[in-house]
């Protein structure tokens, strides 16, 4: 048997233990992104390169970019390692064990709180060494960081907006992690700037928007700053006839990033990080950026991976077995063009065999099912005992199910009563998650019970129909009426479109679609993305780009919230041993004595 049979043997066993067998070999119905006009990625791609190729060309021969995690990976999605070797520069992480060579150094990053003290342990390091150093902040710097450069010489500080990156064809991002923390919790307006004025350069490339409605308190004063803001529209800039901007609060819909994900890339996002995909892997490897296969399956639901994975195996095993000696030599130009795309596909199919046979391995887990059958019944508004149980029951406090599970409660229910409060947050979570608590309650995550409750979900055959896309779906029936189960803020302005744009609009004769920008401020989910392609698919009346300020789950919007960050197991003290010790003095040496266990 075959490598291409055996693997559609083990999706079948793994997947499918109950499905039909399919009569025909065409693929399934996929949420694909739509062709949206003339608009393409590719223009921001080429700003951005265009950018960090002036950065990198002002310092003659070999250098050292310095970048944090977050611009690390803001990079991956725009830079080649072929760009790299052109320009001569060698990338190194922002860490507290940094080597710096003996080469120019080109410090790039967001200068954010969080890594605020490795950027002061870089300059010393470089003033030690008398090293010449440029410092380029991500969208601009800020006055902390001005406090630790101060009374430096060897320096050149500047600014650089680098905006928007496309991760798919309708997907954009800012890749701004812990954005929902600084603006839901820390209420910092940092952020709200730099969005908008993202926002702003996306305009003067792909030309002016006419509309703008927003929702939410941090997307109304967004609104507000974008149409202050000039639009410079450069040489580049072709007009692509977006018609509006919708702005979307996170704090609207807080259900949705709880709620265990459907699709495949989402379901990744949740179980695995990077590096425990390449252990599965092992020994073999799966660049997701330029894997040919993931983008045919990655907003597909978890049911279909394994029917989509077999027909797209078959298509390879033809290849395999079409006889070559019957072919023409136009038949045999196109299959030597397949053939050079069917050892990589042939790589893509195994590796994701691999991961889906262990992703399917948890979500065969009774703890999985049981989590969705409480998520099910919290959204269908059936209260039950076991919700009840299960947080009872909860002896993994670390484990972020039973909070998200109390959160969606507090959501769906109009907030928890003191009763509740009571019974679930202290006896459950008494003292793992006391300033997570805390920290729930200023975000607006769990709130107290105020009599009335959200307004009811639409769930089809089991199958959940985010908030955030019902809500978007209506936006041109948005007003303050509409909106007031929701939020109280709302905005709808209007952007004067430039003459040079509008003699362009008036050349196209062609009838054509409406295109809506829609942002996420706060982050976006994959569940979210396939929604909104779903919705084009069936009513193609309106298509939409989605933009985000990052990529959520539950779990890494919760752990923004600890405060600590994606890579670290231990959270961020907020206060003193001492001052904590007299807060709790009046525990029992048993409850002192785990306490203590925590904290160190």
């Amino acid at each position: 048997m075959n490598f291409l049979h055996r693997t559609g043997d083990i999706l079948r066993s793994h997947l499918f233990k109950t499905a039909q067998p399919e009569e025909e070999n065409t693929l399934i119905d996929n949420p694909e992104p739509p062709v949206l006009g003339n608009f393409s990625g590719q223009d921001l791609i080429h700003d951005i390169q265009i950018k960090l190729q002036d950065i990198f060309s002002a310092i003659i021969g070999p250098k050292t970019l310095v970048v944090d995690q977050e611009m690390l990976t803001y990079l991956d999605h725009v830079i080649t390692e072929e760009f790299y070797k052109k320009m001569q520069v060698k990338s190194q992480l922002l860490t507290s064990d940094i080597n710096i060579e003996n080469e120019p150094v080109i410090c790039l990053f967001r200068p954010t709180t969080g890594n605020m003290k490795d950027i002061a342990r870089l300059i010393r390091i470089l003033d030690i060494n008398a090293k010449k150093y440029s410092f380029f902040n991500i969208p601009r710097t800020t006055s902390r960081f001005n406090e630790c450069i101060d009374n430096k010489v060897n320096h050149i500080i500047e600014e650089c907006e680098l905006g928007l990156i496309p991760l798919g064809k309708d997907l954009l991002s800012l890749e701004m992690k812990n954005c929902y923390r600084e603006l839901f919790l820390h209420k910092s307006t940092r952020c709200l700037h730099d969005i908008a004025q993202a926002l702003s350069h996306f305009q003067s490339i792909y030309g002016t928007i006419p509309k703008i409605k927003a929702a939410g308190d941090c997307s109304v004063k967004i609104a507000e700053m974008l149409c202050k803001m000039p639009l410079n529209r450069s040489d580049r800039t072709t007009s692509t006839h977006i018609d509006e901007i919708i702005l979307f609060d996170r704090q609207i819909d807080l259900i949705t990033p709880h709620l265990l994900q459907t699709t495949y890339q989402g379901t990744l996002d949740e179980f695995f990080k990077p590096s425990y995909i390449q252990k599965i892997l092992k020994p073999k490897t799966l660049e997701l950026k330029t894997d040919p296969i993931l983008p045919e399956i990655e907003y597909l639901p978890n049911s279909e991976l394994g029917r989509q994975l077999t027909l797209i195996a078959k298509k390879l095993e033809s290849i395999e077995k079409a006889d070559k000696n019957k072919m023409s030599l136009s038949e045999l130009g196109s299959y030597t063009k397949t053939l050079f795309d069917y050892q990589r596909r042939r790589h893509s199919i195994s590796c994701h065999t691999a991961l889906i046979t262990e992703l399917y391995k948890r979500m065969e887990n009774n703890q999985y099912n049981r989590i969705k059958d409480i998520e099910y019944s919290l959204l269908d508004s059936n209260e039950n005992k076991i919700f009840d149980d299960f947080i009872y029951e909860q002896e993994d406090q670390s484990s972020f199910s039973g909070l998200r599970l109390l959160i969606i409660k507090s959501q769906v229910s109009g907030g928890l009563s003191k009763k509740e409060c009571k019974t679930y947050l202290h006896h459950a979570y008494d003292r793992e998650h006391l300033f997570t608590l805390l920290n729930l309650e200023k975000t607006g995550l769990i709130t107290k019970k105020t009599g009335k409750k959200t307004t009811p979900f639409k769930l089809q055959k089991d199958h959940y129909t985010p908030l955030s896309v019902s809500l978007i779906k209506n936006s041109n029936k948005w007003n303050t009426e509409f909106l007031a189960p929701f939020t109280n803020q709302f905005c709808e302005k209007s952007q004067e479109i430039p003459l040079t744009q509008q003699i362009e609009d008036e050349k196209i004769t062609v009838p054509r679609k409406p295109i809506k920008l829609v942002f996420f401020v706060g982050g976006c989910t994959r569940d979210e993305v396939a929604a909104f392609r779903l919705l084009q698919n069936k009513d193609p009346t309106c298509e939409y780009i989605i933009g985000t300020t990052e990529m959520i789950t539950g779990n890494s919007l919760l752990k923004s919230i600890l405060g600590t960050s994606p890579e670290s197991k231990k959270p961020e003290p907020l206060y003193s041993k001492e001052i904590l010790r007299q807060q709790f003095k009046n525990l029992t040496k048993e409850q002192l004595a785990a306490f203590n266990q925590a904290l160190k």
